[in-house]
């Protein structure tokens, strides 16, 4: 689905972070080097989208440095609209990743305070190409670092509404960013009334106190958010969506290699279906292919998934389980 010749279809907005990844799963006190990326998981589903041929934009501000530069370069490497992008002194958040093995489990230590990306004001947004997007997205991220950022995200989404703009929000919990309480409340407060819902399955359980039954658990979500499309999350190939009818996606058997990225690789994929079809399930079963696909690529954070893999995968016959609910037993998704 694109947008006008000048217009993105979706415009996302949020922090840009730089992740500093210990290879070949090696531990962060033991590597003796890491790897650059590109992170975000605003950025991230804008370039899942671009991929995917939905034009997208982010908007958000970079620190006017060699690492800022490495950021733009890469949106606009992937086609992203960037001229919501800000350039200001400052520095880039950084995430420093220890990719998971087997009974070790992955791990993340974040060093974005007082970062260029949370200077992000409401002056700054009005100034892009949100206004003008078919859907806006966003994030519970932006929420949990509070200030201008978490100010921006509230006067986006709510301009959205009142604009009759679609929007998204992915509740993205991080519990090394806010205490449950606090976010339950927060994330609630600004995305009521909203478009589409994502959340991973065991952080709305653990914030809201869901049932283990995923239907009636997504069930439950949208009457608490009163949003018309409600996605629980069960791990990197399966969901559970409810618009007022439960949908079920497909799984897609699969070796996880790295698990970041998939819920902004799923959010993408979902998107890209929803604005061209309007159909959730084809929706829901292309975004659970995307997650998969995700799951696969080792090279970057981003989601630099291929749209023929992916339309190929959903071609291919349902195996009779194929859409069995089953809760994954690691269900990190940064």
């Amino acid at each position: 689905m694109k947008g006008t010749d000048s217009d993105p279809a979706v415009a996302t907005l949020g922090e840009p972070l730089l992740v500093l990844r210990a290879p070949e799963l090696r531990r962060l006190e033991a590597t003796p080097y890491l790897e650059v990326l590109v992170g975000g998981a605003e950025i991230n589903v804008a370039i899942g989208l671009a991929r995917l041929g939905t034009s997208s934009a982010w908007c958000g501000v970079l620190p006017d440095d060699d690492f800022g530069k490495r950021v733009y370069a890469t949106l606009v490497a992937e086609r992203v609209d960037v001229s919501g992008v800000v350039f200001r002194p400052g520095r880039l958040g950084i995430m420093f990743v220890e990719s998971g093995s087997q009974m070790r489990p992955s791990r993340v230590v974040y060093y974005r305070d007082n970062t260029a990306g949370l200077t992000f004001s409401r002056e700054d947004l009005d100034s892009g190409p949100y206004r003008a997007a078919r859907l806006v997205h966003a994030s519970g991220i932006s929420c949990a670092m509070g200030g201008p950022l978490a100010d921006s995200l509230a006067h986006a989404l709510q301009g959205a509404r009142t604009r009759g703009q679609l929007v998204s929000f992915d509740l993205n919990y991080r519990a090394d960013l806010w205490p449950p309480d606090k976010a339950a409340n927060a994330l609630l407060a600004a995305a009521q009334g909203i478009d589409v819902l994502f959340a991973n399955f065991r952080e709305a359980r653990r914030l809201y106190g869901l049932p283990q039954d995923a239907p009636v658990a997504v069930t439950r979500l949208r009457e608490l958010y009163r949003c018309k499309v409600a996605i629980l999350k069960l791990g990197p190939t399966g969901a559970v969506a409810y618009d007022g009818t439960i949908h079920q996606s497909r799984r897609w058997p699969v070796n996880v290699l790295n698990r970041f990225g998939l819920g902004d690789a799923f959010a993408a994929g979902f998107l890209h279906i929803y604005l061209e079809s309007g159909s959730i399930g084809s929706a829901l079963d292309y975004a659970a292919a995307a997650a998969a696909l995700k799951a696969t690529i080792v090279d970057t954070n981003n989601p630099t998934i291929r749209r023929d893999l992916l339309e190929g995968m959903v071609r291919a016959p349902e195996e009779p389980s194929s859409r069995d609910i089953r809760l994954d037993s690691d269900p990190v998704e940064r």
